[in-house]
């Protein structure tokens, strides 16, 4: 077997082996597919890339593309979020025992996001209610709302501020 045709197989079988480019280096060969090898060329015989001071100064960029527009539903998860936050906040601000600030919080987010968690709205006013007064009207309110909404994730905290008794 030739050295040409051996080097040929080896870069195959690498080649297969998922070292496609490795077994080409590796045999020091470039197969043409005409069936035509040739050595690979010397070390220092490719030619050098002109220095930036030689080189020819670069072409003008191409004018910029205009820059897309919004994804349309961009401005809405943004609400969505926004939202969200400041019911995290008005929660915090229970749990932080801050009622001035837990109500300011529930108008701000009335006034900016009047459509966005109504349910969950009503619930902190329920909760904020409780901590500011617990008389019967406000416990009576916080019993319908647990019935009618079994599904918030304010049933336990509406449950621990307005039914249970205080420690």
């Amino acid at each position: 077997m030739s050295a040409a045709r051996r080097t040929r197989l080896l870069a195959i079988v690498l080649s297969l082996l998922g070292l496609g480019c490795l077994g080409w280096l590796a045999a020091g060969v470039w197969f043409w597919p005409g069936g035509e090898t040739a050595a690979a060329p010397p070390p220092g015989a490719i030619a050098q890339a002109p220095s930036p001071e030689t080189a020819d100064p670069a072409p003008p960029a191409p004018p910029s593309e205009p820059k897309q527009s919004p994804h349309p539903f961009s401005t809405e998860r943004s609400q969505l979020q926004e939202a969200g936050f400041l019911l995290h906040h008005i929660g915090s601000a229970l749990d932080e025992g801050d009622l001035a600030r837990a109500i300011a919080l529930l108008g701000e987010h009335a006034r900016k996001y009047p459509e966005s968690d109504p349910v969950e709205r009503e619930g902190y006013e329920f909760i904020v209610l409780c901590f500011q007064t617990k008389d019967e009207q406000a416990v009576a309110q916080a019993r319908k709302f647990l019935a009618d909404h079994r599904e918030s994730r304010l049933r336990k905290r509406l449950r621990k501020a307005c039914l249970d008794p205080p420690p």
